[in-house]
């Protein structure tokens, strides 16, 4: 009957509110605006009202008396939601079996001890975080106002994201491709530092007149060293393709000694030098003699090295400058010492798909990590990198919390503890008024969500 007095009353202010504004001359959007700020209010008192009944049915139960003492009562938990900020009060239980202190209500309904914010929230500020900065992420999350400190503890403290292989069938295709590049980020400390990104295709097909990654899928780190992610690569590779039908892997990447290391991780692997890099170092080498480009690109293209080492002769001889000569030869060294990129290029373009690591770390790491100055800390820098891969591969923030969050509860709900709480609640019409709250509304089956709908 309380929540029934509670939504009329609510409902009847909520009209009167609206014709008000109507009536002052407000537009669509100030009705809109409180419209939401009232259901907001209504749906925080619902909660209260149903969190505090369950809370005085626990109380009550001949189960609980059995496993758990009281310790203190109407103890009171404020803690962030979608609603608004929540506020209730619950009752701290001692067990008699040795089992530690408890709220026995915030363990049933899944909320840990020291948590302020919803779980629904901390996801949304999570997903932000990834796009925007700490700050903006902690505005757009919800309502009521999050410190940046606490998105950004909020990422660091984020286990180790992983979406799980989705070719549980093993795939069987012929070729692979894997392409790898690193980004450079400014570290508090002033130093730099170099997440790395490691993704693999399946090729390239045309979308809207643009090149798409056929089933890409994205590993970045800046902690782990070469050879766990590597490893970490293998797996996945492992859990998702039948590695008995692929004939070639090729891995593409700017000749690195820790891009190289994949091909100990890959017996069929060939190394690929990538176009932009190559690039890079024919504009770093001709800058001052651009005539030469073409007859450098010959060489390469038709991976002729006695040809590189005549046209870079004659372009080291010709030119005068100390600092351009020391340029030409770090510019053939770098082509020497990844020949077996560029002949492998060479001879088999037809079934090599251009590396395309540059636009896609920039897509994933630099746009958030490297394109505006920011000082990372270590454990910053490798959570978020880990988030914009995760993220990249259609990975859910909420559903992976939800997921780490599984453990079996030392108190539960039982029908029996509902009936007596819907008997406290004494009310017939809060399914249809609880069925357009906010809670019921934002897309996610949360233990708070099952609660509710049990009480309906």
């Amino acid at each position: 009957m309380i929540i029934q007095l509670l939504t009329e009353e609510g409902i009847r202010n909520l009209q009167e509110s609206i014709l008000a504004l109507v009536i002052k001359g407000d537009g669509f959007t100030d009705v809109v605006a409180k419209v939401k700020e009232q259901t907001d209010a209504l749906g925080r008192e619902i909660c209260k009202q149903i969190f505090e009944s369950l809370d005085e049915s626990i109380y009550q139960d001949p189960k609980r008396k059995k496993d758990w003492y009281v310790e203190r009562k109407a103890e009171s938990k404020k803690i962030i939601t979608h609603l608004g900020e929540i506020e209730y009060k619950r009752s701290y239980y001692r067990s008699r079996k040795g089992k530690g202190y408890r709220h026995l209500l915030d363990e049933l309904l899944g909320i840990d001890v020291h948590e302020r914010i919803d779980q629904g929230v901390r996801a949304d500020m999570t997903e932000h975080a990834a796009n925007v900065s700490y700050q903006k992420a902690g505005e757009l999350a919800c309502d009521v106002k999050i410190s940046r400190q606490t998105v950004m503890n909020g990422v660091h403290k984020l286990k180790e994201l992983k979406v799980e292989s989705l070719g549980a069938e093993h795939k069987g295709i012929e070729t692979l491709y894997i392409d790898a590049d690193e980004d450079h980020i400014s570290l508090q400390s002033g130093k730099k530092a170099m997440p790395r990104l490691i993704y693999i295709h399946e090729g390239i097909k045309k979308s809207g007149g643009r090149n798409e990654l056929i089933n890409p899928f994205y590993f970045a780190s800046l902690r782990k060293n070469p050879d766990a992610l590597w490893q970490e690569v293998y797996e996945h590779v492992e859990d998702t393709y039948n590695t008995d039908i692929i004939k070639t892997v090729y891995i593409s990447g700017d000749g690195a000694a820790w891009i190289k290391k994949g091909l100990e991780y890959f017996p069929k692997a060939k190394f690929v030098l990538d176009r932009y890099h190559m690039n890079k170092y024919v504009i770093k080498a001709t800058a001052n003699n651009r005539e030469y480009r073409s007859r450098i690109w010959e060489a390469l293209n038709l991976s002729d090295l006695k040809a590189l080492k005549k046209v870079m002769k004659e372009l080291y001889d010709e030119t005068e400058s100390e600092r351009k000569r020391k340029e030409i030869r770090e510019s053939f060294l770098y082509f020497k010492n990844n020949w077996d990129g560029i002949e492998t290029y060479g001879k088999e373009r037809e079934s090599i798909v251009g590396c395309s690591a540059e636009g896609h770390n920039s897509h994933i790491l630099a746009d958030r990590m490297s394109s505006r100055p920011k000082g990372w800390s270590m454990e910053g820098a490798e959570k978020m990198a880990r988030l914009r891969a995760f993220k990249a591969n259609g990975g859910n923030v909420y559903d992976f919390m939800k997921e780490q969050k599984k453990e079996k509860k030392l108190y539960d709900i039982t029908t029996k503890l509902l009936k007596e709480t819907k008997k406290k609640l004494k009310q017939k019409k809060t399914a249809e008024i609880i069925g357009n709250i906010e809670v019921f509304k934002i897309g996610r089956i949360t233990g708070l969500y099952k609660a509710l709908k049990e009480l309906c």
